[in-house]
C-alpha cells in the first residue's frame, strides 16, 4: 500500500480528505493527519510516507517550509499543495521547491483523484525503473567480477577487456539515462570497496578524475560519453594501484592479509574458498594471485605452516602424534604422516626419536 499524510489546520478539511475518498480502491492508506507542519513532519519521518497532501498557510510550520524539509529529508516523497485562491502565488512557488502539483480550495473530489492517480502512476514507474535497474545489475554482477579483479590487480588492459562486454549489455538493454548512471555508480563503489579490502584508500588518494565522479556524472548526458569517461577512469585507477604496489608488483595487500588469517588459523579446517571468501575473491582467482605471488599453491603454503607448528608440537613431547595431527588442523593421521614425511623427510614417529 502508498502511504499518504494529511495535513491542514481545519479538523473539517482533514477528516473531509481522509473519508470522502476510497483511498483503499487506489492502494493508498493514510497512515497520519496533522494539524500543522511540525506535526506532520514528526509523523512522516515516523511513517515515511509517499506521498504527502498539504495545506500552505498553518501555524507552526506552513506548507512551503514543510515542502522543503521533505525534500531533504526524503526527497522520494511527492508533496501536493492544498491552497486558496488568495494564496495562488504561494502554490506556485511550492512547485518550484519540488510540489508534484497544487490544488485549489475547495477541493473538487474529480480534481484530486485525477492527482492522486497521476501522483500514482509517477511512483509505479520510478519503482519501476529501480527493480529494472537491480535486475539489470544482478544479471550484470557474474560478468563484472573479472573487471573487478584485474582493477585490484592494476591490470589496465585486463581490465579494460572485461569491461567491454559488461557495456555491450548495458547498450543493449536500451535502460534509462538515469539508471545507467545509477550502475556505473554502482560500479564505482563495489571497485572503492574492494579496494579498501586490499588496503588501498581511493578517498584518500590524489585522483582528481575519481574524487570529481558525482560531478561528470551530472555533466555527461550521452551514454557514449559515460562510457568513455568510465574506461578512462578505469585506467587511472588501475595506474595508480600499480603505482602503490611499487617494483616487484604483487598484490601484496591482499595476500598478506590472507597469509596472516592463515598463521592465526592454520589448525581450523581452512579451504581456499574460506580465504578466498575473506580477500572477497573468487576461489580460482585468488588460487591463481596466490600461487604467482608467493611462488607456491595455497595447499602447499598450509601444509608448510601445519608441518612447522606440527614440528614444534613434537619436539615437546606433551602429545601423542595423532593428538599432534588434529591440533594442527589434520583429522586424518594417515595424511598428516604423508605430508609430514613428504615435506621433513622422515615420518613423524622418526622425528620424535631422533629428537630424543
Amino acid at each position: 500500500m502508498i502511504k499518504l499524510v494529511i495535513v491542514d489546520d481545519e479538523k473539517m478539511i482533514r477528516d473531509g480528505l481522509a473519508l470522502t475518498i476510497n483511498w483503499e480502491a487506489y492502494h493508498i492508506e493514510v497512515v497520519g493527519v496533522a494539524r500543522d507542519g511540525l506535526q506532520a513532519l514528526e509523523i512522516c519521518r515516523e511513517v515515511r510516507p509517499q506521498i504527502v497532501l498539504t495545506d500552505i498557510r498553518m501555524p507552526k510550520m506552513n506548507g512551503i517550509e514543510l515542502l522543503q524539509t521533505l525534500k531533504d529529508d526524503m526527497p522520494q516523497t511527492k508533496v501536493i499543495i492544498l491552497s486558496g485562491y488568495d494564496e495562488f502565488s504561494y502554490a506556485q512557488q511550492a512547485v518550484k521547491y519540488g510540489a508534484v502539483d497544487y490544488l485549489i480550495k475547495p477541493i473538487v473530489v474529480e480534481e484530486l483523484e485525477k492527482v492522486i492517480m497521476s501522483v500514482k502512476h509517477a511512483l509505479e514507474q520510478e519503482l519501476f525503473g529501480e527493480l529494472l535497474h537491480l535486475r539489470h545489475y544482478q544479471e550484470l554482477e557474474h560478468m563484472l567480477e573479472p573487471y573487478f579483479n584485474a582493477v585490484r590487480m592494476g591490470l589496465t588492459s585486463e581490465a579494460v577487456l572485461n569491461l567491454t562486454p559488461v557495456i555491450n549489455r548495458l547498450d543493449e538493454s536500451n535502460m534509462t539515462l538515469k539508471n545507467y548512471k545509477k550502475l556505473i555508480i554502482h560500479i564505482l563503489t563495489n571497485v572503492e570497496k574492494l579496494l579498501y579490502l586490499d588496503g588501498y584508500q581511493l578517498r584518500d588518494a590524489h585522483l582528481e578524475l575519481y574524487h570529481n565522479r558525482e560531478t561528470m556524472l551530472i555533466q555527461l548526458n550521452l551514454k557514449h560519453e559515460l562510457t568513455q569517461w568510465l574506461y578512462h577512469l578505469t585506467k587511472v585507477i588501475c595506474e595508480w594501484i600499480q603505482d602503490q604496489k611499487g617494483e616487484g608488483g604483487g598484490h601484496r595487500a591482499l595476500i598478506k592479509k590472507a597469509m596472516d588469517y592463515m598463521e592465526s588459523h592454520y589448525h581450523e579446517d581452512l579451504t581456499v574458498d574460506n580465504i578466498a571468501e575473506i580477500v572477497a575473491l573468487s576461489a580460482n582467482y585468488f588460487s591463481h594471485v596466490f600461487k604467482k605471488t608467493k611462488g607456491e599453491s595455497f595447499t602447499d603454503y598450509l601444509n608448510k605452516l601445519r608441518i612447522e607448528a606440527a614440528k614444534h608440537y613434537l619436539l615437546e613431547k606433551e602429545y601423542k602424534i595423532y593428538e599432534v595431527a588434529y591440533k594442527v588442523g589434520y583429522k586424518d593421521y594417515k595424511y598428516f604422516s604423508s605430508v609430514f614425511k613428504k615435506s621433513v623427510g622422515i615420518s613423524p614417529t622418526k622425528y620424535c626419536e631422533l629428537s630424543q
